[in-house]
């Protein structure tokens, strides 16, 4: 069986306006979307891309899925929109089973990371297609499109042509157009990868405000974990299509479950001391010496056992918000990340210390 990709005129009424949702009140048990028991393969002859696979979207958050390139996430994302069917399993929005149903008859809104906009048609024209396919009228068309192409600050270009915008301005009309339909979900499928780093901060910033704003559920598929860890309520981490561990990025960061997800989410290092293993990242060290003392920038832990080792600086770098050491332990090299101001030098003796982690205690 090929890829199987919909392009349908069947037209269908708009859904309603997500009830409004603040992020400090949710409770991802209240399930919105759910794949369940769900099993996927793009040819008979290959082996599957997801087997009984499960994952649920609660009502109002934003669920990143992240993970390398080919672990399964756009599938995920695809089976969700309907441009995909299961072999087994169910899809369920509120509720309904729409395993079987194509794009345009699900209450969901897909923004691509190609933006798939219309280059001849303006601004406005791009909004109100999709509002033009599920059964509006013209001045109901032009009214929703001019609502959120006000909340995305584009309603003076909204005579332009596509291709007059920036690329940051482009992903803003493709946020919009999804938006339009007041889809009950929104999918995201690396939408912000084609743009700069600076940009891509400042369209993070500004769809997290817009979510809290309207209250809308999002499925955000990225590769990029401080991409998952600004937005997403939860994060799931995927490998060979399978979820590893789902939580917050700061239960992932502190609590992975394995050496997998560790190392997605940067540098560690591991220290031998007193007949364990010990995992810390470069911010997790403080280093002291005669002249001063400077606590890890994790933050100095009360009531923690310290531990410490000898070493020498071999060099250090500053780089504005921080100061980056190499140092060594023994023959041994870690990084160790300070504030700015720490004072210690290449070559100086110096004693680093850690706290030890309550798993490890």
């Amino acid at each position: 069986m090929q890829r199987e990709l919909y392009n349908s005129n069947r037209i269908q009424k708009g859904f309603q306006e997500h009830p409004s949702k603040r992020l400090n009140q949710l409770n991802p048990s209240n399930t919105l979307a759910a794949l369940e028991g769900i099993s996927f393969r793009y040819d008979p002859k290959e082996d599957l891309v997801l087997e009984d696979f499960s994952l649920s979207i609660g009502e109002g958050e934003i669920f990143c899925l992240l993970g390398e390139s080919g672990c399964g996430k756009t599938t995920c994302l695809q089976l969700l929109g309907g441009f995909l069917f299961p072999e087994k399993g169910k899809i369920l929005i509120e509720g309904e089973d729409y395993s079987a149903f194509p794009p345009e008859k699900r209450p969901v809104s897909t923004v691509f990371q190609s933006y798939a906009l219309f280059p001849h048609m303006t601004v406005l024209e791009n909004v109100c297609y999709g509002l033009k396919w599920k059964g509006f009228k013209k001045k109901e068309q032009r009214d929703r499109a001019e609502k959120y192409l006000d909340m995305m600050k584009l309603w003076s270009f909204r005579d332009r042509m596509v291709t007059e915008l920036s690329g940051g301005q482009q992903q803003r009309v493709a946020l919009a157009r999804s938006l339009a339909v007041e889809p009950k979900l929104l999918l995201m499928d690396e939408p912000l990868s084609n743009l700069d780093a600076g940009l891509r901060k400042d369209i993070r910033e500004e769809l997290a405000d817009l979510q809290r704003k309207i209250g809308i559920s999002m499925l955000f598929v990225t590769h990029d974990q401080e991409e998952a860890m600004e937005l997403g309520n939860r994060i799931g981490i995927m490998e060979k299509g399978k979820i590893l561990q789902i939580g917050t990025g700061e239960e992932l960061y502190l609590h992975p479950k394995n050496e997998y997800i560790r190392r997605f989410f940067g540098e560690y290092f591991v220290l031998f001391l007193e007949g364990k293993n010990h995992f810390l990242r470069a911010e997790d060290f403080g280093i002291s010496s005669e002249k001063a003392r400077v606590e890890p920038l994790s933050g100095r832990q009360e009531g923690k056992r310290e531990l410490r080792k000898e070493g020498r600086v071999l060099s250090e770098i500053f780089l504005a918000s921080y100061r980056l050491y190499r140092v060594s332990l023994a023959g041994e090299e870690i990084h160790i990340k300070l504030q700015a101001n720490a004072p210690f030098r290449e070559g100086e003796a110096v004693e680093v210390f850690f706290y030890e982690k309550e798993e490890e205690q």
